[in-house]
């Protein structure tokens, strides 16, 4: 098989830039290289002799930038419908739970979430991925 004929998935593996720091394009690469790796972020830090911190710097700062460019695309208000508790008895409790509803799926929210995984759902799912 020749240079022209390799799939995406048969390339070089990615190499991290070590000689000078890194630019928003060197992290989406490295982003994007551990994503396809379904390794862990020390795993991936040790397989490319970096430093793990570094690592979760830029995914955060992506993740950051990303954030702000989906609201810079458009944010926007859905309807919100709140209902009341069928009984007294489950108002005194409180909710056990808050659903959010994201087209056709139904995220359900217990108290100590994590609120990162939580946006990390609520993109993906509004993404179109249901």
């Amino acid at each position: 098989m020749d240079e022209s004929t390799r799939s995406k998935s048969e390339a070089e593996p990615w190499s991290p830039v070590k000689d000078r720091r890194w630019k928003r394009q060197d992290a989406e690469q490295m982003a994007r290289a551990y994503r396809a790796s379904g390794n862990t972020v020390i795993g991936f830090a040790t397989e490319h002799g970096l430093q793990e911190q570094r690592i979760r710097w830029w995914l955060q700062a992506l993740q950051r930038s990303r954030g702000k460019a989906d609201v810079a695309r458009g944010a926007r208000f859905v309807p919100v419908r709140v209902v009341r508790p069928a009984s007294s008895a489950t108002a005194a409790v409180g909710p056990k739970w808050l659903e959010i509803i994201v087209g056709k799926a139904v995220v359900r929210v217990v108290a100590g979430f994590d609120a990162g995984l939580l946006r990390r759902v609520v993109a993906a799912l509004s993404e179109g991925a249901c």
